[in-house]
Formats: structure tokens, C-alpha cells, sequence
């Protein structure tokens, strides 16, 4: 049975901050960093296919989730900063001396910032969909996202009971699926499931925290020392990400000296949630050959043929104690479009 603990850690100012350890073993740790306005639900897959050799930390942001608030809100209690400082406190509770950092969108600025403050306690970094700084000046491809985001952020605060009731119902109604799906994500490969939660999560959080960490990112870069990171880096890229476009990761590949490019053929913003089969075997990949010892790439490895082992046996025997009662065979899902 695979290692499980639920904790609370004490952010900056005390903000409890929630967490989730899955998994152990001798591999390096892997904590992983969400986006804003995102809880955990995008790193089920990551969790589902390490956890059963490596300890994998999965957390909310303040304001987010089942993670606490500060009270009284303002900027500096939002910073990337700030967001490294709980990111800390976090490891600290849950075990975790050094990690590989995952961070997808914001948690890529997180992930930055977190490797420039603590070196020694970042192994390497996947960075997956994210910018390196000011990611609303490239928002959409589009130099009108910075003053909207301005406009839309006056009105919160000028209104933000009305207007996190209309978020609230907005975020609930089928609006935000339909358009996702009209242009936003990979509808051939984005599960509606997996992509319900984000709006749900939308729903709940408080505008005004929203915009405050959103604009706090805007403020952020990590341009000034890229070529300075010296730890391996693995950059993700989706190949239509309308949020942080693609000739961003282009960018990091090229500054950060021991770094590759995965790009995600006709990947959106959401790519971890639509081909994580592809994403999971290239970190798998990575982690081997750039993060881990000779000895933990071996040992993890082996663990890996294992593990498959055992799954297939598990399989044979379900699929025979059904032929036994003489249950009918389900129907083979269809097979996942191959990207060439």
C-alpha cells in the first residue's frame, strides 16, 4: 500500500496551508506547483504514476483550496515570494529536504523563484506551460490583456460582492465548458472530467484574491538570471498554449543552460491534463538521466519493471476471475488520437 498523509503546514504569518504527501521511495521527491486560481486536481495523473517510487507533495496555495487566508489581504502577503516562503514551509512538514519542482503556469514563476532563493533544495526543474515572468504582457498572444486585466480588476474591487456572485454563477453554469472546448484546450484530448474542476474551483475562490496574486506574477520575472539556473531543467510547452505561448518555453530552453523542450503537439495551456501519458514518460525519462544518481536511476528502474509486473498479473487474474463467472467482456475504449 503506497505511503498517504494529509498535513498542515504554517505559511508566512502563519496561514495554515494544506497539504498531501503520496508515495515514498529511494527516487528524489517531486512537489508540484499550481497554477493560480487552481487547486490540485491537475496533478492526479502525475501522483497516480510516481507515487509508487517516489514521494510526490501536492499543495494549495493561500486563498486556494483547503489552504487558509491571511487576513486583510494586500500585495505583499501575495508575492511569488511569499508563495516560495509557504512553499518551504510545506517541504518542511511534509519531510522534504530537496525536491524536483513541477510547476505548471504560475507555479513556474513559483518554481523559479523557489531554485533562486534555496538552491540546495531544488534537484532539477520541470516547468510545464508557464512563463518566466510578466505573463499577461504575451496573455492570448495579445498586448490588450495587461490594461483589460486592469479594468476587470478596478471593478472587483469597486464591487466584489457582485461581482464574485456573478463569477460564482458564471463559473457554474456550462458557459466556461463550452468555450474551453470551442478553442481554448484540445477537445480531442481533454477530458471534460478532468477539466470540471477548475471551473468548480474558480467558483469558490475570492475574486479579489484572484486578482491580487494574478497581478503580483505580473509584476515577477525571472529573465535577469535564466542563464544563472544550475540545476536541469525540463520546459514543457503546448504547441497552442493561448495563455503562455509557446515561444516563451522556446525562450527558457534557450537562456537556461542544462535544459530541453518537450512540446506538446496541439497542446493547449491544459497539455498536463491532456496528454500526461506523453508528459509523465519524458519526466520519467529526464529525472533519470539528468536528475537522479547512477544508483537511484538504476534502483528506480528496476522498481519500475516491478511495479509493471505486478500490474499485469493483477490484470490476467481480474480479467480471468470475470471469464470464470462468466461476465462479459467490456468494450475496448477508444484508442487515443497518435500525435506524429
Amino acid at each position: 500500500m503506497r505511503a498517504y498523509r494529509e498535513g498542515r503546514a504554517k505559511g508566512l504569518e502563519g496561514v495554515p496551508l494544506r497539504f498531501t504527501s503520496y508515495g515514498e521511495g529511494p527516487g528524489p521527491a517531486i512537489v508540484c506547483c499550481n497554477g493560480v486560481g487552481v487547486s490540485t486536481f491537475f496533478w492526479k495523473y502525475v501522483v497516480r504514476y510516481f507515487s509508487a517510487r517516489h514521494q510526490v507533495v501536492t499543495w494549495d496555495y493561500r486563498g486556494h483550496g483547503r489552504s487558509g487566508r491571511p487576513e486583510n489581504p494586500t500585495r505583499e502577503k501575495f508575492t511569488v515570494a511569499s508563495s516560495v516562503q509557504d512553499l518551504m514551509s510545506v517541504m518542511d512538514e511534509a519531510g522534504v529536504e530537496e525536491a524536483v519542482l513541477v510547476g505548471h503556469s504560475m507555479g513556474v514563476q513559483v518554481a523559479l523563484e523557489a531554485w533562486r532563493r534555496h538552491p540546495k533544495r531544488v534537484r532539477g526543474l520541470s516547468l510545464v506551460c508557464g512563463a518566466f515572468g510578466r505573463p499577461l504582457d504575451t496573455f492570448w498572444n495579445s498586448s490588450m490583456a495587461a490594461p483589460v486585466f486592469d479594468v476587470v480588476y478596478s471593478i472587483v474591487n469597486a464591487a466584489p460582492r457582485a461581482f464574485a456572485f456573478g463569477n460564482s454563477f458564471l463559473m457554474r453554469s456550462r458557459l466556461p465548458m463550452l468555450a474551453a472546448r470551442l478553442g481554448v484546450v484540445d477537445r480531442q484530448m481533454c477530458r471534460p472530467e478532468d477539466l470540471k474542476p477548475y471551473f468548480d474551483h474558480l467558483a469558490q475562490v475570492d475574486p479579489q484574491i484572484f486578482f491580487l496574486m494574478a497581478g503580483e506574477i505580473q509584476r515577477h520575472t525571472a529573465i535577469k538570471w535564466l542563464d544563472k539556473v544550475d540545476v536541469p531543467a525540463l520546459i514543457v510547452a503546448g504547441e497552442n498554449d493561448l495563455f503562455t505561448p509557446y515561444h516563451l518555453s522556446v525562450q527558457m530552453r534557450d537562456r537556461i543552460p542544462n535544459s530541453e523542450l518537450l512540446t506538446i503537439p496541439h497542446g493547449s495551456h491544459a497539455a498536463i491534463i491532456e496528454q500526461p501519458e506523453l508528459i509523465n514518460l519524458r519526466l520519467e525519462k529526464w529525472m533519470r538521466e539528468k536528475v537522479m544518481t547512477e544508483s537511484e536511476a538504476a534502483q528506480d528502474a528496476a522498481n519500475a519493471t516491478h511495479d509493471a509486473k505486478i500490474a499485469t498479473a493483477k490484470k490476467k487474474k481480474k480479467k480471468k476471475s470475470k471469464a470464470v463467472a462468466g461476465e462479459p467482456a467490456k468494450k475496448r475504449s477508444p484508442k487515443l488520437r497518435l500525435v506524429k
